[in-house]
């Protein structure tokens, strides 16, 4: 989905994707360089229940959350579970985005987690973010 918004945005000047997956709305606050409008239903059961987020609403949300932290947050959707990948045991979405605000300055790696194709490099980091994720002993 959100290949095609980018792909549109090269003919279109506004792109307004819905979706109720958080997921797609993270992909899209890394999509600085396009306008997009994204509409998800705050409630699955009542999806009249709307909420739209604006292109500037993307960069008030990197700004606030930081740019590392914005540029962590695909690896973390990834590794914690998504569309592609299973969910981690007993572990949340809210716990994750917690611990990566945490322990942002040892997980900034994260930023680079996929985009190698080199497994040595994206391992380690995604290793220390599981140990801290179940609990591994503050230094």
């Amino acid at each position: 989905m959100v290949l095609h918004a980018i792909h549109l945005a090269e003919s279109y000047s506004r792109i307004i994707v819905r979706s109720d997956d958080t997921g797609v709305e993270v992909l899209l606050i890394l999509c600085k360089q396009i306008h997009v409008w994204f509409i998800s239903s705050v409630h699955a059961c009542r999806p009249w229940n709307e909420r739209e987020i604006c292109p500037h609403q993307h960069v008030t949300i990197c700004e606030k959350i930081g740019k590392d932290m914005s540029n962590c947050l695909p690896a973390c959707r990834a590794l914690t579970g998504c569309g592609t990948t299973s969910s981690l045991y007993r572990i949340g979405k809210t716990t994750a985005f917690t611990k990566l605000k945490t322990h942002l300055s040892e997980l900034k790696d994260l930023a680079h987690f996929g985009l190698s194709a080199s497994l040595e490099e994206s391992l380690p980091v995604s290793r220390e973010f599981a140990l801290l994720l179940y609990g591994k002993k503050e230094n």
